[in-house]
């Protein structure tokens, strides 16, 4: 079956920690790929991050999705094929890491109905204040980040999805820290919010 070509997962493997000659410690897999080990990218990559993967190509959703769980292992991965069914499992649902496709045609359809950058602007609507996840838009076409900058997106990553460890890891640790900063502004702000509130009642 096509979609069990997983190939483009060769350079994810069981990583070897060894030690340099100054005591550091790196990462070495067997796609050569070499990195410093942190306690803060263990950490964040052991988290249990949820992510919705949406996108029409199921074989695209199945690569994205394994090579995530791979880096990932506590991870969890909702996968759909159009921007409305995203929009629905957003309403009940909440996602830490969104990534969306910008033309979608599904299985009972060849007519596209919601955009990646449409159902970004529906999901930043929802709950009155929108959500609080990284929302990464996913185009073969570069012009297409504007749109999904225009709607709202937090990134844009050229497709093909980035399935190697060596691409992969820096952009989740990169889309986790944003997530972070963004729910830590989110806090801060309503922390401010209160206390303005406090501070007129007592006026």
């Amino acid at each position: 079956e096509a979609a069990d070509d997983v190939s483009a997962l060769g350079d994810i493997s069981i990583s070897k920690a060894t030690k340099s000659s100054n005591g550091d410690e790196k990462v070495t897999t067997n796609g050569g790929y070499n990195s410093e080990s942190t306690a803060n990218a263990t950490t964040d990559l052991d988290r249990p991050i949820s992510v919705l993967f949406v996108d029409d190509d199921r074989i695209l959703r199945r690569l994205g999705t394994r090579a995530m769980k791979s880096l990932m292992p506590n991870c969890y991965v909702r996968e759909t094929d159009s921007g409305e069914s995203a929009v629905r499992l957003c309403e009940v649902e909440e996602f830490d890491l969104i990534f969306i496709d910008q033309h979608m045609t599904t299985t009972t359809s060849t007519v596209e109905k919601m955009t990646g950058s449409d159902t970004i602007e529906a999901l930043l609507c929802l709950r009155n204040g929108g959500i609080c996840s990284i929302i990464t838009g996913l185009s073969a076409n570069e012009n297409a980040a504007s749109s999904f900058f225009a709607a709202g997106a937090d990134n844009f990553q050229l497709k093909p999805f980035p399935c190697t460890r060596k691409d992969l890891e820096p952009l989740l640790l990169k889309l986790i820290s944003t997530l972070d900063q963004k729910r830590a502004g989110t806090r801060k702000t309503n922390i401010t919010s209160n206390t303005i509130s406090s501070i007129d009642e007592i006026i």
